[in-house]
């Protein structure tokens, strides 16, 4: 139903352009999970009458919980970015690959990257245009289908 209000070659680009954030990003979720885990042997839960009340130590506990199934969740989500990503990425030949790269490159201008594609692959402006449309169309088909 809302499928034609979601900006497809954004989400494309923005994946693109994220990358290496979002491979740096998941690694800490890794890091910050295997601590919470090493922290689970604290002790189990009990609902005996006495450690119910005991409000600090449950809600430690509870804070524990929420916060390990918080992560595992941001984890499991990027995980899954990362794989549809790779995926998608690999089936790409190089000169697509190269192309956005240049053109989702955070560092470099859009102008600036006009010229560089036009450099590298000694064609002109409209030329390069298109072989970023076509290599976007290609990934977002690989990505999305």
């Amino acid at each position: 139903m809302f499928d034609k209000y979601i900006n497809y070659n954004r989400i494309a680009e923005d994946m693109i352009r994220n990358r290496e954030d979002n491979l740096a990003a998941l690694e800490s979720l890794k890091e910050q999970y295997a601590e919470l885990m090493q922290k689970d042997g604290v002790g189990a839960v009990s609902y005996e009458k006495e450690r119910v009340q005991v409000s600090l130590k449950n809600d430690a506990m509870v804070n524990h919980a929420i916060q390990k199934e918080a992560v595992k969740k941001k984890l499991d989500e990027l995980g899954t970015e990362c794989r549809l990503f790779d995926k998608a990425w690999t089936h790409l030949t190089e000169e697509e690959k190269e192309v956005l790269s240049v053109f989702c490159n955070q560092d470099i201008k859009k102008q600036d990257a006009i010229d560089l594609v036009c450099e590298q692959m000694h064609c002109e402006r409209a030329t390069a245009y298109r072989k970023k449309d076509a290599a976007l169309g290609r990934f977002k088909k690989l990505l999305f289908s």
